[in-house]
C-alpha cells in the first residue's frame, strides 16, 4: 500500500509540479524527509494499519490511516499543496494493483517549525485510507 499511495501522488501532477526535486526526483517521502533535501516537499507517516479479520481470514478491505505533512517556506504554497493531495487521495483509484476506495480525512493541521535556515510551513493531514492490500 505504501508503494502504491506514493505512486498515486507521484502520477498527480497537480501534487508533482509543487513538490521540489531531490536526486532528480519528487520530494515526495515515507516517514523521513532526507536532511539534505529541498522545500517544498511531502512526508508519508503510517499511522496505524488495522489487520481486522474473522474467522475465514483477514477481511478484503481494511482502513489505514497515514499521516501526509506538506512542507514549504511559504504558508500559501503549504496550503495550495494540502488540497492538491487531498484531491489525489480521496477519490477511488488504483495503483500498482492496490485498490482505494474512497479516502476519509479525519483532520488538517496547520503546524510549523522554527529551523536553522527560517520558519517552515507544515500543512498535516490525517487520511483513513482504504485499501485492498
Amino acid at each position: 500500500m505504501e508503494t502504491a499511495l506514493r505512486k498515486r501522488l507521484l502520477n498527480t501532477p497537480a501534487v508533482t509540479s509543487l513538490v521540489g526535486t531531490w536526486k532528480a526526483l519528487p520530494c515526495i517521502f515515507w516517514s523521513v524527509r532526507p536532511e539534505t533535501s529541498p522545500f517544498p516537499a511531502i512526508v508519508l507517516t503510517l499511522v496505524s494499519d488495522d489487520r481486522s479479520q474473522n474467522f475465514d481470514g483477514f477481511n478484503g478491505y481494511r482502513p489505514t490511516r497515514v499521516q501526509i505533512d506538506c512542507y514549504a517556506q511559504e504558508y500559501s504554497h503549504a496550503a495550495s499543496m494540502r488540497e492538491a493531495v487531498i484531491a489525489a487521495t480521496v477519490s477511488p483509484a488504483t495503483a500498482l494493483g492496490v485498490e482505494f476506495l474512497r479516502a476519509f480525512v479525519n483532520t488538517v493541521l496547520d503546524r510549523g517549525d522554527q529551523t536553522d535556515t527560517g520558519f517552515v510551513h507544515r500543512q498535516l493531514i490525517d487520511l483513513t485510507i482504504w485499501h485492498n492490500a
